[in-house]
């Protein structure tokens, strides 16, 4: 592969990301689950609010759009919405298009896409889930680390450490990741010597990890949520329900052979598996993951991560001997076959994701519409027979709080939660928190 079609082909991925990032905010998908909640306590706080506090600079950084649009006074619901959706949408997404942009040269930008595949695209769907920003994150803060190590680029210690304070105060699995980056720098420096210059940053960065490390760990021992910690850690059942997942995971487990096989014979059979299981995975709904398995299958991302990082660093690391300059691309590090089919899985993961968002936004606009045509509380049965959408898209306990936030004006109805999930909610329909009136909706 030339090195100008080698540019142009990676220029695709970071624009598809943030292409479905916009659409997602388009489509208002930051409302799933507990989106819905979280933009109705930032109207009630008027700004910021905090929730785990050992996830406190991931959700500062998430609500800082929504907080800056209050603080300019907008107070119309859908541009506040939007707001709430690029903070929890668009800034990972940006974090992911960053990372590819900065591996853009050599074969760390095949393994960050799969990354993205393996974790936004496979367990992504529920928006305002910190394990979202943690991957990103993660994801930056291990380019920014190889960059370094490849060209000795000034800025990448600084980029490396802003990464690692999200890293570090986000999700329970950093716990496994932020060790991960902390190898990334010290196994470098270990194997050449000090670096000329960075050495503040980088070791400031260990530091901020092995705070992180300390950090998750205490999260799973001491959970803000006994009940989703332990959902987390049951692989097995994500497992056997997920077809998307198991596919993807086969597929991961095939890719070598298409690349490495010494057979041609080997290597051309196995890609042909291989784009006819994307082929399936893209136009084959019973194989798609519904949100809710996408959310179960989170600590399956974080592990596929971790492993997916841990070989990008151990390919790459015999090759960051010998610094290059920041413009030359280094062919050795490129395989024309690795690239096309980790492109393939975005394409093939990207379908139905993108399918499934329009269709949310659908289930929103149906579910808005419902509870304006009528006062008073709305059976969740009834609800589900009105709108089909609500079997898939609908949240057990997020009824309610998604009726707050779409509801216009003061008489509109609620709808209620199936009858064994009602102690999850987090208020009583019957007496919902008030909005403030600045914000109240037409």
């Amino acid at each position: 592969m030339t090195a100008l079609r080698l540019r142009a082909l990676r220029a695709v991925p970071p624009i598809l990301i943030l292409g479905y990032a916009t659409l997602s905010i388009l489509e208002m998908r930051s409302l799933h689950a507990d989106g819905a909640w979280a933009f109705a306590r930032g109207l009630i706080s008027e700004g910021y609010w905090i929730g785990d506090p050992t996830r406190v600079v991931s959700n500062l950084l998430a609500q800082s759009p929504f907080a800056a649009v209050v603080a300019l006074g907008v107070a119309d619901r859908l541009l506040l919405e939007y707001a709430h959706g690029v903070g929890y949408l668009l800034i990972p997404s940006a974090a992911w298009a960053a990372a590819l942009y900065l591996s853009r040269r050599g074969r760390t930008f095949d393994f960050l896409l799969i990354g993205y595949c393996v974790t936004t695209l496979t367990s992504g769907f529920l928006a305002v889930g910190d394990y979202n920003f943690l991957f990103a994150f993660t994801a930056l803060c291990f380019a920014a680390v190889l960059r370094f190590w490849s060209d000795r680029n000034r800025a990448m210690p600084w980029i490396a450490l802003g990464s690692a304070f999200i890293v570090a105060s986000s999700h329970g699995l950093a716990v496994m990741l932020a060790p991960l980056l902390i190898g990334a720098i010290v196994l470098p420096w270990r194997r050449f010597g000090r670096p000329t210059h960075g050495r503040a940053p980088l070791l400031a960065t260990v530091a901020v990890l092995g705070v992180g490390t300390c950090v998750a760990a205490f999260s799973i021992a001491r959970p803000y949520s006994p009940g989703n910690v332990l959902r987390a850690m049951d692989l097995s059942g994500p497992l056997l329900d997920n077809h998307q997942l198991q596919l993807t995971i086969v597929w991961l487990m095939l890719l070598p052979l298409a690349v490495l096989a010494r057979s041609r014979g080997i290597r051309v059979a196995t890609t042909a598996v291989l784009v006819a299981a994307l082929l399936a995975l893209a136009v084959l709904q019973p194989l798609w993951a519904t949100p809710l398995q996408q959310y179960e299958a989170r600590a399956w991302s974080g592990i596929l991560l971790f492993l997916v990082l841990l070989l990008a660093l151990l390919s790459t690391l015999p090759s960051l001997a010998e610094p290059v300059p920041s413009s030359a691309a280094d062919p050795r590090t490129v395989d024309g076959r690795f690239a096309l089919l980790s492109m393939g899985l975005l394409v093939g993961l990207l379908v139905p994701a993108t399918i499934q968002t329009v269709q949310f936004g659908s289930f929103v606009r149906a579910f808005s519409a419902e509870i304006n045509g009528r006062a008073g509380l709305i059976a969740n049965a009834e609800f589900v027979a009105a709108v089909p959408a609500a079997e898939r898209y609908g949240w057990l306990w997020a009824y309610p709080s998604m009726s707050l936030v779409l509801g216009e004006g003061p008489d509109h109805a609620f709808v209620l939660n199936q009858p064994q999930t009602i102690y999850q909610q987090p208020f009583e329909p019957e007496r919902p928190p008030a909005i403030p009136a600045r914000f109240a909706a037409p």
